[in-house]
């Protein structure tokens, strides 16, 4: 039985949710996002050695945990930045 190829959906997103280093560079790039918000909202920008390390470890989380859960922790992620009011 032929598969209709527009039912398999795209296939860097079937890439993407097969392969934990994709998810994890994604997860960073989530977690790089994260950190442009308040960076954005602050007018002097500061960044000291405690804001790099904080900054490095928020990254490295996210990627984390993309690449553990995929697409659940990014859903969670998203329903979190929509409930704030910024």
């Amino acid at each position: 039985m032929a598969v209709d190829s527009s039912e398999q959906g795209p296939r860097f997103v079937n890439a993407w949710a097969q392969h934990p280093p994709l998810r994890f560079f994604g997860g960073v790039a989530l977690g790089v996002f994260l950190l442009a918000i308040p960076w954005s909202l602050e007018e002097p920008l500061r960044f000291g050695s405690v804001e790099a390390i904080a900054s490095a470890g928020l990254v490295l989380l996210c990627g984390s945990l993309t690449a553990r859960w995929g697409a659940n922790f990014v859903a969670a992620l998203s329903r979190a930045l929509d409930s704030l009011a910024l």
